[in-house]
């Protein structure tokens, strides 16, 4: 979120017409040139004073540590599967005993106490069992780095996504601010990073596929009157001829006043 974060309450109408007024989807198959690439949108965004409520679509999730096994662990048996396993077990706890108590089932939890829980540095200090039956300190079985679990990941055809949203006020400027995404960002966003795709949705999306519908119903309608004329007609040239001369002879009245 660029600027200062706000509430903000819409009432959704339905249709076409809902939604932001800009919606960029951007992709890539990488997630940091991702990230630079919907600041780099959303900043030109806000140089535009007319434009308000803009989301970057960039989330980077809550922390959490990554453990990478080390040589030294793999030579005494011990894999990510039986790391994980043992942390789960010490934080999560690993089910003893499972008994039912009338129409209840009550499971029995075993895991560290809780004051051996609740720091980095209580997790720095757990030991780990190796299948042997040995002891490792799990700072020397494994790296731990600090990373980010991803609360959503949005794909298109295999390809990670992130999605610019902006409104502007009045909307009917939203195709100006399009034209200038288009004529200028977008393009020299696709030099600075290659491989990077980008396509309009939301009202965007919206509008074209309501003029595909809409040119997908005229192309159904004027074959029907063609089908109608020929028949009575009993040719395939007049039909032609009678509907090229409807929309020209329309405009006879109109010229004549």
């Amino acid at each position: 979120m660029t600027g200062l974060e706000s509430l903000k309450f819409e009432s959704d109408a339905g249709g076409p017409g809902r939604g932001a007024a800009i919606a960029v989807e951007l992709s890539h198959r990488r997630v940091d040139v991702l990230a630079r690439a919907s600041a780099d949108v959303a900043e030109t965004l806000g140089f535009f004073p007319n434009v308000s409520d803009i989301d970057d679509g960039y989330s980077p999730g809550k922390r959490q540590l990554d453990f990478k096994i080390r040589p030294e662990a793999r030579s005494l048996g011990l894999r990510a599967q039986e790391v994980a396993r043992q942390l789960r077990y010490a934080y999560y706890g690993a089910e003893a005993l499972r008994q039912q108590r009338g129409r209840n089932e009550v499971k029995v939890m075993v895991r560290l106490p809780k004051n051996e829980r609740v720091s980095e540095h209580d997790l720095e200090q757990m030991i780990l069992r190796t299948p042997a039956g040995k002891e490792i300190p799990l700072l020397e079985a494994v790296d731990v780095r600090q990373g980010r679990a991803y609360t959503t990941i949005d794909r298109r055809n295999g390809r990670r996504v992130v999605t610019v949203t902006a409104d502007v006020h009045p909307r009917s400027q939203a195709d100006r601010v399009m034209g200038a995404l288009i004529g200028e960002t977008l393009p020299a966003l696709k030099e600075k990073y290659p491989g990077l795709t980008y396509s309009f949705e939301g009202r965007q999306a919206d509008r074209r596929e309501s003029m595909h519908s809409l040119m997908v119903g005229l192309m159904f309608a004027l074959l029907v009157i063609y089908a109608m004329l020929a028949v009575p007609f009993n040719s395939f040239i007049q039909p032609i001829i009678i509907m090229v001369s409807i929309p020209s002879g329309s405009w006879g009245p109109l010229s004549a006043t």
